[in-house]
């Protein structure tokens, strides 16, 4: 990932990389085995590292301000969401700031949180540095002043929060683009801001699916036919038009 990462203007940041993998190691996984601590597949220490620990050279901020995670059902996008928002809200220094989970509903999105707390909850240490206010399904960290939050994607007030890092949780089913619009908007305040976005495909012929739209702009980003290196994407799909039955597919 060194290698790979490394340019003029960029670089990979080991140190930081270690960092988050020793953090989240000590946490315990909320399915399976009960007390069993997570151990991170490589793709999945590949793209929560990419995201996080690629950084500019000349002033250390993060190269990647967007991520869009576009994998198959059942391979842990829940998971990678959660260690990054885990790792964020406890070793992130900015004052002030406000983590945010988005869904298509709260239920869904509280369903992330739950994932969050369980790991917070169930570490001695992080459990004694947040008041975790389960009713209204957000937390409060006192010493930096921030909070972690579940909102719906029903576009009421989004704009009104000084967002972060915002996760929107399973896009394809957005039917259009409002809450990206209003909280990404709402990142403007900060210098080091990061909006992840996950999802499985969609059906791929609504073009105002936030979806299809982000899908759209992460293949042309890939071909070179936008200029943004300040997005990055992670999408598993099979070829187009391919034998189904092709297991290397």
């Amino acid at each position: 990932l060194k290698e790979k990462w490394e340019s003029e203007r960029y670089y990979y940041d080991e140190k930081e990389a270690r960092k988050f993998y020793k953090f989240i190691t000590k946490l315990e996984l909320d399915k399976g085995i009960k007390g069993q601590k997570i151990q991170p597949l490589k793709f999945q220490f590949t793209h929560t590292t990419e995201i996080l620990c690629v950084k500019n050279k000349e002033n250390g901020l993060r190269k990647h301000r967007e991520a869009l995670i576009d994998i198959p059902r059942k391979n842990g996008k829940g998971s990678l969401v959660s260690w990054i928002g885990v790792y964020e809200y406890f070793t992130n220094p900015t004052f002030g700031a406000e983590y945010i989970i988005v869904a298509t509903d709260k239920k869904q999105a509280t369903n992330l949180f739950n994932t969050m707390k369980l790991m917070i909850e169930r570490n001695s240490t992080l459990s004694k540095h947040v008041k975790i206010t389960e009713s209204q399904r957000q937390m409060y960290r006192k010493a930096t002043n921030s909070y972690l939050r579940v909102l719906a994607n029903d576009g009421a007030n989004l704009d009104s929060y000084a967002s972060y890092i915002v996760f929107l949780d399973e896009i394809h089913e957005y039917k259009n683009d409002d809450a990206y619009t209003k909280l990404r908007t709402g990142m403007g305040l900060w210098d080091d801001p990061l909006l992840l976005m996950t999802t499985t495909a969609s059906s791929g012929e609504d073009p105002h699916n936030l979806e299809m739209q982000m899908y759209t702009y992460a293949k042309k980003v890939e071909s070179g036919e936008i200029e943004d290196d300040a997005f990055y994407s992670a999408i598993y799909e099979a070829e187009k038009d391919c034998d189904l039955m092709d297991e290397e597919q």
